[in-house]
C-alpha cells in the first residue's frame, strides 16, 4: 500500500476482548489493546506490506488470571483516514 493513515475498527460481541497489532518489516508500528472494542489510527509511514494482528485476549491468554476462552468471530474493517 501507499503511505497515509489507516483507521481499523475491530469489533467482537459482548463480553470479549479483542486486540490490533500492525507490523512493517517485523517491527510494531501500531496498535489498539484497550479492554473493549478497538478504533485506532496507524500512520504508514512508507509504502510496501503491513501485517494485522487481530486476536481476542481471552482465546490469547492476555486477558488476565482468569480468561475464558471461546469461539469468537471478529468483525475487522480497515478504511483510508
Amino acid at each position: 500500500g501507499a503511505p497515509g493513515a489507516v483507521r481499523i475498527q475491530v469489533t467482537a460481541p459482548a463480553g470479549r476482548d479483542p486486540d490490533v497489532y500492525v507490523y512493517r518489516r517485523g517491527a510494531l508500528v501500531g496498535s489498539g489493546t484497550t479492554i473493549s472494542n478497538e478504533d485506532v489510527r496507524v500512520t504508514l509511514s512508507e509504502a510496501g506490506v503491513y501485517l494485522i494482528e487481530v486476536l481476542d485476549c481471552d482465546n490469547a491468554g492476555c486477558a488476565g488470571p482468569s480468561p475464558v476462552p471461546a469461539v469468537t468471530d471478529l468483525t475487522v474493517r480497515v478504511t483510508a483516514n
